[in-house]
């Protein structure tokens, strides 16, 4: 199998998705980094380092390890579904296809998962803090019911 090269800065996280499916098994991994992350980092020194054009909220999604974590991982399985599209090794023809693509993007989570510096990780964390806070804000604020 061929791990494919995928930039972490390229990951922006936007939702939850179907494609988190084939990392459910890192979520604990991930929430464990988040708590660590909390302890070290403040919500008012997090907004500094947002884009300004958006607005946010310190709710309940923001305030969740698994919601974050879920924001987290539907991001990186996200990617891996849009780079192996780009490889052409994404097809969705029978329900063969689905499990084979299913597996490489857990085989390719597992790999980009597992070579993940602290560093890196903080990055999409903050990242992931980012769009909870942001659709906290939105239904919040904005959502008309």
């Amino acid at each position: 199998m061929t791990t494919l090269l995928i930039d972490p800065k390229s990951i922006k996280a936007n939702g939850y998705s179907s494609s988190i499916a084939p990392l459910t098994k890192h979520s604990a991994f991930i929430e464990n980094a988040i708590s660590v992350f909390r302890m070290r980092y403040e919500y008012a020194d997090l907004v500094k380092t947002w884009p300004v054009d958006e607005d946010y909220y310190e709710g309940h999604r923001f305030s969740s390890n698994s919601d974050v974590a879920g924001r987290l991982l539907s991001a990186i399985g996200g990617k891996i579904y849009s780079e192996l599209r780009k490889s052409r090794m994404y097809k969705m023809e029978t329900i063969e296809d689905y499990t084979a693509t299913t597996e490489i993007v857990a085989l390719e989570g597992d790999a980009f998962i597992n070579s993940l510096s602290g560093s890196t990780l903080d990055l999409l964390i903050s990242d992931s803090m980012r769009d909870c806070a942001s659709a906290d804000y939105w239904y919040k604020f904005e959502k008309q019911y």
